[in-house]
């Protein structure tokens, strides 16, 4: 790998409670590399997020994640964060991944800025409104993580992905958990070459 060459990246988009870290470490388990340390949390269920904290601090200095306002320099970031996918590819290759995997909800409002800077496969996860709510009670998060940032998530990063006229894919978040043709769908999708261990490690991580 030269030194301005990175990785393949997989930028998986949806809302707070909508099943993206199952989907996250999911691949991630087959092989990707979810850039650590990771963001916690504080629902035992669920106690690590999958999500890059560093790939979060650049996500919110950006889009403020209480209005979903722009709060600092977009071009910046995309610079930025071009630069940061190139270092992480080199942290992936020595961990033996062939992937870098990201997620966080603040990336649906800067979809132009990561597909200007990375270039990556776009996997949406889908979830009801209703289902999103509940889990936003049970942990007791800020209404902005339930269907109210829901419905502005999926507006926006529908939009932005039509507006660059992505190729994407999208799942049903109880379809990913039910259905092994949809899991092997999001494989095939993301091209990852999958070795048997691997996709044992990656069946259990979402039981």
């Amino acid at each position: 790998m030269s030194k301005r060459d990175h990785l393949p990246v997989l930028c998986v988009l949806g809302s707070w409670s909508s099943g993206t870290t199952a989907v996250t470490g999911y691949l991630k388990n087959l092989g990707a590399y979810s850039c650590p340390p990771h963001v916690g949390t504080f629902d035992p269920r669920t106690p690590d997020s999958m999500e890059s904290l560093e790939f979060r601090n650049q996500c919110a200095s950006t889009v403020d994640e209480a209005t979903f306002s722009d709060i600092g320099d977009r071009q910046e970031f995309g610079n930025k964060l071009q630069d940061w996918i190139i270092e992480q590819s080199h942290e992936a290759v020595q961990n033996k991944c062939s992937h870098i995997v990201l997620k966080h909800p603040l990336s649906a409002f800067l979809i132009s800025e990561i597909h200007e800077a990375c270039d990556p496969k776009w996997i949406v996860v889908t979830r009801s409104f209703e289902k999103i709510e509940n889990t936003r009670k049970r942990r007791k998060w800020f209404h902005y993580y339930g269907v109210q940032g829901a419905s502005k998530v999926y507006s926006a990063l529908f939009s932005s992905l039509i507006q660059i006229e992505a190729t994407y894919l999208t799942l049903s978040f109880s379809d990913f958990l039910s259905r092994s043709t949809v899991r092997e769908q999001l494989t095939s999708y993301s091209e990852i070459a999958v070795h048997e261990g691997k996709k044992d490690k990656a069946e259990e991580w979402i039981r």
